[in-house]
């Protein structure tokens, strides 16, 4: 009873992704994806050892380094494979910034759709920030900067949830039942636009787990230079999340689109 469900979701991803994989990638890809959902993550790990470095995508110019038996695989399939990112924008970015950019697979996504655009690629886990200078070498456009963004320039705790590599978290205090694992220097989009000398950002996407709550209570001095946003809330870690989205929003005539777990926000004074 539990192999046929199983069975019919795996030739549903078939059919929706074989014409941009080709065969033998996707079949790897869905293995490792399935494997981790039927038995965890530590199974793939430790019994499958097979060394996924590398993955090439049609329409990625340069091979993908990846971890098996991490969050890495379904971060893949939801930016490159899901294109959680593939929105119709009125406009084409030249300035974007990448929040929360976990192993740097939406800035490898922006990089390829927007060849011309800077993007600046922020991620705070020392081991999520190791792939994402891997993953982003090829593209001299995009800027890695290790670092939370948040709603003020100080230090954070970082903490390590159950979620995995894609669900770090940043917090001023205790972590309550989550692992700490040390600390991290957090910025504003202020001060980052100071630092790297922007005058505007086209396209700010944020998926930090919580901190937008901090980023978007804190939002005067940045927002009115941002045109779009691409934005996932979670009041289920940060109450108060999606009320600071709103408060922050509420002068302009935003237009909203949802996309998976992504919000598009465009900003109209």
């Amino acid at each position: 009873m539990f192999i046929l469900p199983t069975m019919f979701r795996i030739l549903r991803k078939l059919r929706q992704y074989r014409s941009r994989l080709g065969l033998f990638p996707l079949l790897r890809i869905l293995l490792l994806i399935t494997l981790a959902k039927m038995f965890g993550r530590r199974f793939v790990r430790a019994t499958t050892g097979w060394p996924v470095e590398k993955i090439t995508l049609p329409g990625i110019a340069h091979p993908l380094h990846i971890r098996p038996g991490t969050t890495d695989i379904e971060v893949l399939q939801q930016v490159l494979l899901d294109n959680e990112y593939e929105f119709s924008l009125p406009m084409v970015p030249e300035v974007i910034i990448d929040a929360g950019a976990n192993i740097g697979l939406a800035s490898v996504y922006f990089a390829n759709v927007f060849p011309r655009a800077t993007i600046i690629a922020i991620e705070p886990d020392p081991s999520n920030f190791a792939m994402l200078q891997k993953n982003l070498a090829a593209y001299p456009q995009a800027r890695p900067l290790q670092a939370a963004l948040w709603g003020a320039d100080k230090q954070l705790n970082l903490f390590y949830p159950q979620g995995g590599h894609c669900g770090f978290r940043t917090l001023e205090g205790s972590g309550g039942d989550l692992t700490g694992c040390g600390q991290v220097g957090a910025v504003t989009l202020q001060s980052l636009m100071q630092t790297m000398q922007l005058k505007s950002i086209d396209l700010l996407k944020i998926d930090i787990e919580g901190a937008e709550r901090e980023v978007f209570l804190n939002s005067a001095a940045w927002i009115d230079k941002t045109r779009m946003m691409m934005v996932e809330l979670h009041d289920a870690y940060q109450p108060g999340c999606s009320d600071a989205f709103r408060d922050a929003v509420k002068k302009f005539s935003p237009k909203l689109s949802t996309k998976g777990e992504t919000t598009l926000c465009l900003l109209a004074a």
